[in-house]
């Protein structure tokens, strides 16, 4: 068993991570190398017991005017409007490799042409495709973390360590002042607090976007998982979300919908995403609290990283 995520209690608001295994390790991606639709992309298996993963490190090679040209061709035409909208060439070069990669990696399963894919929106804003596993997608710094899976819904998360993060404000109030406590009570360096919390908040996102509502099922996603006091995971959501084996000053989870919650696979109704787009209200948009960390993000849909409505398949507890 891999590394799992502790969850807020209202007894024991935080519980130590059990360190059992090593965390997941994603699979890294060569930006920049060859064409995108030639990538061997990994293919998932039914009824998997873990997501399958693929990491973007920008560092690693720049997305050349081949890679960017070859992206742009997969996107539809909202898609390309909402790219325009970002004011900084960081964040719409991180929405154009999330959703122009993942489009690459659905449409060599599929069999079909990248920019076919009939990508629409759940009640709640998350991305899918009728017809393909299910997916999500996060980025944060110059990472970009893509989750795939055959017939469970995925969420991922990352987040990168920086000194300004507000951590504390941000602890108390989604996880509260008990949480708060017990997070300066277990760790003495600010460093290695901010860290802790970090991890802690991927998995929380990981799997609100797993569960397709983002933080707006905040309270409900906690409350599911009260123990009675021991501070470890679970109820339906036990055992089903994993810490990531990720570069230095970065934090990341991933998610799967537990089986007994699972809804139909995408797979198996290519009504499925179109029906709950058209049935299901919108709930109102709940803003994520690392928005104002990310200077220059002006998309506040699905693409961006600050709508809890957006809560996978795309970019952050946004996504592509």
């Amino acid at each position: 068993m891999a590394n799992r995520i502790p969850f807020a209690s209202s007894a024991k608001p935080l519980s130590d991570i059990a360190a059992a295994e090593s965390p997941l390790q994603p699979q890294p991606w060569p930006l920049g190398e060859g064409d995108p639709g030639d990538f061997p992309f990994p293919q998932p298996a039914l009824a998997a017991e873990r997501p399958l993963l693929l990491l973007v490190d920008r560092r690693q090679a720049a997305l050349t005017p081949a890679w960017r040209q070859r992206l742009l061709q997969s996107l539809s035409a909202a898609e390309l409007v909402r790219l325009q909208r970002f004011r900084l060439p960081r964040d719409s070069d991180h929405f154009l490799l999330g959703r122009g990669l993942m489009r690459a990696w659905l449409a060599q399963l599929l069999g079909c042409g990248a920019a076919d894919l009939p990508f629409t929106a759940q009640a709640h804003g998350k991305p899918v495709v009728a017809g393909a596993p299910h997916f999500n997608v996060s980025h944060s710094g110059d990472l970009i973390l893509l989750g795939l899976h055959a017939d469970r819904a995925v969420g991922v998360d990352l987040e990168r360590d920086r000194d300004q993060l507000d951590w504390p404000a941000i602890a108390r109030r989604y996880l509260g002042e008990a949480a708060l406590l017990q997070l300066q009570r277990d760790h003495t360096d600010e460093r290695a607090r901010r860290q802790a919390f970090l991890l802690i908040w991927c998995g929380l996102e990981a799997r609100l976007k797993a569960d397709g509502r983002g933080l707006s099922g905040l309270s409900d996603l906690l409350a599911s998982t009260r123990d009675g006091g021991s501070g470890a995971p679970s109820g339906s959501w036990a055992d089903v979300c994993w810490s990531l084996r990720l570069p230095e000053g970065y934090q990341g989870a991933a998610a799967l919908q537990p089986a007994a919650v699972a809804a139909t696979p995408l797979h198996d109704t290519a009504l499925h995403a179109t029906a709950l787009h058209a049935t299901a209200p919108h709930a109102p948009a709940v803003q994520s609290p690392f928005l104002e960390s990310r200077a220059g993000a002006s998309d506040q849909g699905s693409g961006g990283r600050a709508s809890a409505s957006t809560a996978s398949g795309a970019i952050h507890i946004a996504s592509p």
